[in-house]
């Protein structure tokens, strides 16, 4: 029934453009800090927040100047703002919003979270990589939350009805690949701020979301092989699991009808 559909924000052609700009921007530092990072080039989270940096301050130079959208977004908006620009996670940590100077380690699984703003347009990504040397533990993750975030995104094309279907996506490849999903990290609404209608939730609910052309949505995914309970350390800054479980969260901004 239409009266059943989330409404969503339709953007315009100029600021789907911009969107797509901000995007390949964001991109071409991920993935090469990607690389840097599995080779051992960044050695703490605090290394890869210096190469953000820097990195923004190069497209200053270039006339197209992207924003950090941290340090307003933080797991407790009452806290005030303090500097930093990434969100570096490792292994039990789902989010840390204030990186560390504490070294990788041989196999740990690393997650790099970045937001940022282009002429008030919002985008953000999100990987996950191991450091130097794979476990078969944290390979499997990681391959499973890669593969669910591709169905995701296969999922989001214009006219479809999307909800339930990738909640029911969603709940069958968890309960192959025996893996439990964060339920608090959802893909959602991205545009004009950082988090939009719709929500897609993880699980099937009553209301779906009819995606159409103008849509931008934040596929994303977190998943443990825990029971998925998390706690917020006591500083604010820190989401880890209850249970002391290895994270993955990946994510990517996805422009509806671009497929």
């Amino acid at each position: 029934m239409p009266g059943n559909h989330r409404a969503t924000r339709l953007y315009s052609a100029q600021q789907i453009n911009i969107v797509r700009i901000a995007r390949d921007l964001v991109t071409k530092w991920m993935n090469k800090t990607i690389k840097e990072t599995r080779n051992g080039a960044y050695k703490s989270p605090m290394d890869i927040e210096y190469s953000f940096r820097d990195y923004l301050d190069s497209t200053r130079a270039t006339g197209i100047p992207i924003e950090p959208l941290y340090p307003n977004l933080t797991l407790n908006n009452r806290v005030p703002e303090y500097g930093y620009h990434t969100s570096v996670a490792v292994n039990e940590e789902v989010s840390r919003s204030k990186p560390t100077d504490t070294e990788f380690q041989p196999g740990d699984l690393i997650s790099i979270d970045v937001s940022v703003r282009l002429d008030g347009m919002c985008v953000a990504m999100i990987d996950t990589l191991t450091y130097r040397t794979p476990t078969r533990l944290y390979s499997k993750l990681v391959g499973v939350a890669y593969s669910i975030l591709a169905q995701i995104i296969s999922m989001l094309n214009y006219g479809n009805i999307a909800s339930n279907a990738i909640a029911g996506m969603i709940t069958e490849s968890a309960k192959q690949n025996n893996i439990t999903v964060i339920p608090n990290i959802v893909s959602h609404g991205i545009g004009l701020s950082s988090f939009e209608e719709p929500i897609i939730p993880i699980k099937p609910t009553d209301r779906n979301v009819l995606l159409r052309r103008g849509n931008v949505i934040l596929a994303q995914i977190a998943i443990t092989e825990g029971d998925g309970g998390l706690i917020i350390d006591t500083d604010k800054w820190l989401l880890i699991t209850q249970d002391d479980s290895p994270t993955v969260h990946v994510g990517r901004t996805v422009i509806v009808g671009e497929l």
